[in-house]
């Protein structure tokens, strides 16, 4: 009678299987487009439906609990791995709000380990989605497995998972335990860059506050102050409005990060050093601007092209050889001989504008 049963249950286990996959596909996109709205960043989403030969395995270990195939709650396994714990706390409280938890079987497995013990564990929830959620009514009613860790919670579990199995074979205690006091120490490391990211996020909102104001102090550029200061100093704002309508295009404002290493090279090594060359170059580069890119076709155009024309501009007014401006091109362009030609280009333009 058991193995009939199980038979039926594999069975049926057959017949959703492409509506396993369904649900799977639907929670993946599901959980990215909610974290987006949250400002939560995740480091991965994972999705998979359980291979016929682990529910095998898993009715072969416990048939007797499942009388029907609903009565499996893990036959689609999902994972938001997020950058840090105490996301996980955030992310576990909206959970509720999307779907419908079944509490009994959902755990929170930090708190089941022994305070004199070392571990390291995520929560699971068992959760399905229901119409009155908004929910597609095709994928409402089965139940799904969540668990959500961090980054150093899934490496620990995954190598953890690994030696388990090894375990099995013969791995002397001490090793295993060895290893279980790593988890002290990954623990650390996630508070420790909690830490660190708190202090990263002060930092980002006092120079935000001070370039705002139109504060530019005599600090060593950084990502982070480089980006701040051409989004949000006002006259960069009106820089690249010019920039815009100039050429037709629109500015994508991403990064500025990789154009460090080039204003390093010109000498501009401080927020305060950038400004100046700003101020004294801005009009000249608005004019190199024109020249060389006004009717190219290009769409869109790279948060770092207001850096290169002010630096282009510099080259000029600074009096450097087409040698140096070479330097200067192969910098990003990474192949000389394109390099030179750019460079004789932009002297080419020298020597009219000196006729001028």
């Amino acid at each position: 009678m058991v193995y009939y049963k199980h038979e039926q249950l594999l069975e049926d286990f057959r017949k959703n299987q492409d509506k396993y996959q369904k649900i799977c596909g639907f929670l993946s996109g599901f959980y990215k487009e909610k974290l987006h709205e949250k400002n939560i960043p995740v480091f991965a989403v994972e999705t998979r439906v359980k291979t016929e030969a682990s529910l095998i395995g898993k009715l072969q270990r416990k048939g007797e609990k499942y009388t029907d195939i609903t009565d499996i709650t893990d036959l689609c396994g999902t994972r938001i791995i997020c950058y840090f714990s105490d996301d996980v706390d955030k992310i576990a409280d909206l959970i509720g709000e999307w779907f419908d938890v079944d509490k009994e079987n959902s755990i929170d497995k930090r708190k089941l380990l022994d305070p004199s013990s070392f571990g390291y564990l995520s929560i699971h929830f068992i959760c399905s989605m229901t119409e009155e959620k908004g929910f597609p009514k095709e994928l409402c009613g089965i139940k799904f497995e969540l668990q959500i860790r961090s980054v150093l919670q899934h490496a620990w579990s995954a190598i953890d998972h690994d030696l388990s199995y090894k375990a099995e074979v013969g791995i002397p205690n001490a090793i295993i335990r060895e290893f279980a006091r790593v988890a002290g120490l990954l623990e650390i490391a996630d508070e420790k860059f909690i830490e660190i990211r708190d202090r990263v996020n002060d930092y980002i909102s006092e120079v935000k506050n001070d370039i705002t104001e139109g504060k530019v102090d005599d600090v060593k550029l950084d990502v982070i102050n480089l980006f701040i200061y051409v989004t949000y100093n006002k006259d960069m704002k009106e820089f690249y409005n010019d920039i815009s309508t100039i050429t037709a295009t629109k500015i994508n404002y991403s990064s500025a990060e990789n154009y460090i290493r080039q204003l390093n090279f010109l000498g501009i090594e401080t927020l305060k050093q950038l400004h100046e060359t700003f101020i004294k170059e801005r009009a000249f580069a608005l004019r190199l601007i024109d020249a060389f890119l006004t009717g190219t076709g290009v769409e869109e155009l790279s948060l770092d092209i207001g850096l290169r024309f002010l630096c282009i501009a510099k080259i000029i007014d600074d009096g450097y050889t087409i040698e140096k401006a070479t330097e200067f091109f192969n910098l990003s362009m990474k192949n000389k001989k394109k390099a030179r030609e750019q460079a004789e280009r932009l002297f080419a333009f020298k020597e009219k504008i000196k006729k001028q």
